[in-house]
C-alpha cells in the first residue's frame, strides 16, 4: 500500500477516476502504474468494465462530472457514441471504460503485465496487487454471469 499522504497529482487523479467507476458500479477497476515503463505516454491507466453500454456512458459522464467539481481540467474522451470502450485522457491518466465483452477481447492488462498493478480500497488508498490476481478476479466475476 502507498501512503495517501506522499501520493502524487497523477496518482491522485487516478485514485478519484476508479472512484468515481466504482460509484457507478463499475466491475474489476485496476489503477496500472506506468511511470517505470519506458514506452508508456501516461503515468498510470484506470481500466474498469461494466454490463451495458448504458453503464460504461454513465461511468464515463460520473467520471467527467467529479473530474469538473474538483475544478480540474476535463479530459479528451473517445468512444462515447458507443459507449463499448470509452477512454478518457488526462494526459497524464488515461481511463478505459469498457463493455465487459470488448474488455475480455482486448485484454490490456495482458499488454502491460509488467507494470504496477493496483485497486483502490474504500479508504481511497491504493493497494498493490499482481496481473495474475486481476486476471483471477476478472475471470471469476465474468464465469459468475
Amino acid at each position: 500500500m502507498i501512503n495517501k499522504f506522499e501520493y502524487s497529482d497523477s496518482q491522485k487523479l487516478a485514485i478519484l477516476c476508479a472512484q468515481s467507476a466504482q460509484d457507478k458500479l463499475a466491475e474489476n477497476t485496476v489503477v496500472l502504474g506506468l511511470e517505470k515503463i519506458e514506452i508508456a505516454t501516461s503515468k498510470f491507466m484506470v481500466i474498469c468494465d461494466c454490463k451495458s453500454t448504458i453503464q460504461v456512458k454513465s461511468v464515463a459522464e460520473n467520471i467527467i462530472n467529479n473530474i469538473l467539481e474538483h475544478n480540474l481540467k476535463k479530459p479528451r474522451v473517445e468512444g462515447l457514441e458507443t459507449s463499448e470502450w470509452v477512454i478518457l485522457d488526462f494526459f497524464d491518466v488515461v481511463v478505459h471504460i469498457f463493455y465487459n465483452e470488448i474488455r475480455d477481447y482486448y485484454k490490456l492488462e495482458k499488454l502491460w503485465a509488467d507494470s504496477e498493478f493496483y485497486f483502490v480500497n474504500d479508504d481511497a488508498e491504493l493497494v498493490e496487487t499482481s496481473y495474475s490476481a486481476i486476471k483471477l478476479e476478472i475471470e471469476n466475476n465474468n464465469y459468475e454471469d
